[in-house]
């Protein structure tokens, strides 16, 4: 409950309820064909059969993917994302194996088809080193010629002067409100380091009154030079490169570009 004004500081990352409302605007059916159709065409199989989710937070795709009868793996450091995640499933009498663990470092029982990241979670990694930790983890869960797509944010964020993202709005789910503004004037951002800490506020409006919440999120602007490097390094391949989770939208600086989405590949051979 909001007390004088003043903001209580949390994590974002240990409300799932509320991040899940905050991101509900995601289309995650149409997302999700997306990426099945990107696996089509950069993998050239039929539909992946094994799929593993990267800090997945509330796991909307990855409970997708288990509704279309695929086995999924989802991964997420946060114990209170993964334990909301998991009821979710079961309320939906879905299968999915959670794993609470680094994006950096985990592992899966069994080789995955396609393994997938939203919601720019990979900025993160705030390192070279853990970008390519994060990808040798990444090629060791795949099958050979299994796909990595990964969204992202856009370096024209951070490179130019217009803005791709939207930094403010509002989501409502049943009599819960949650306003968010995502940054705000005066956060740091060090260009030496691309490094940049984001301010997170949330007034959340509901049965039980107004509570406004407070955090710090620690975040690193990745570039597509970077990413083609750290995958090279990981001995991955990039397959293809996309603006938005939409097929028609390339990579480049067009305004239809808003995110910076590689299909990275593990080599067959």
């Amino acid at each position: 409950m909001e007390t004088n004004g003043i903001a209580e500081r949390v994590s974002v990352y240990d409300l799932p309820e509320i991040y899940d409302i905050a991101f509900g605007y995601r289309d995650v059916p149409s997302e999700v064909k997306v990426l099945l159709r990107w696996y089509a065409d950069f993998a050239g199989r039929p539909p992946p059969k094994r799929i593993v989710e990267l800090a997945c937070g509330p796991a909307a795709h990855a409970l997708a993917f288990a509704k279309l009868g695929a086995t999924v793996v989802a991964v997420d450091r946060a114990d209170s994302m993964c334990l909301y995640a998991a009821r979710t499933a079961a309320a939906a009498n879905l299968s999915v194996d959670f794993v609470c663990a680094d994006m950096s470092d985990f592992t899966v029982d069994a080789p995955c088809d396609l393994a997938i990241s939203m919601l720019d979670s990979v900025s993160h990694l705030t390192t070279l080193d853990q970008m390519v930790d994060h990808l040798k983890a990444v090629h060791a869960a795949l099958r050979p010629g299994g796909l990595y797509i990964a969204e992202m944010a856009h370096p024209g964020d951070f490179m130019t002067t217009r803005p791709r993202t939207v930094t403010r709005w509002v989501q409502r789910r049943g009599d819960t409100q949650v306003r968010i503004a995502w940054g705000a004037d005066g956060d740091n951002f060090d260009p030496t380091t691309q490094i940049g800490l984001a301010t997170v506020l949330l007034r959340v409006t509901g049965p039980q009154g107004i509570r406004t919440l407070m955090d710090q999120v620690e975040y690193r602007r990745w570039t597509r030079v970077e990413i083609e490097a750290a995958a090279r390094l990981a001995g991955l391949e990039a397959a293809a490169w996309f603006g938005a989770l939409d097929q028609h939208a390339p990579f480049d600086n067009e305004p239809g570009s808003w995110r910076m989405v590689p299909v990275l590949r593990r080599p067959r051979t």
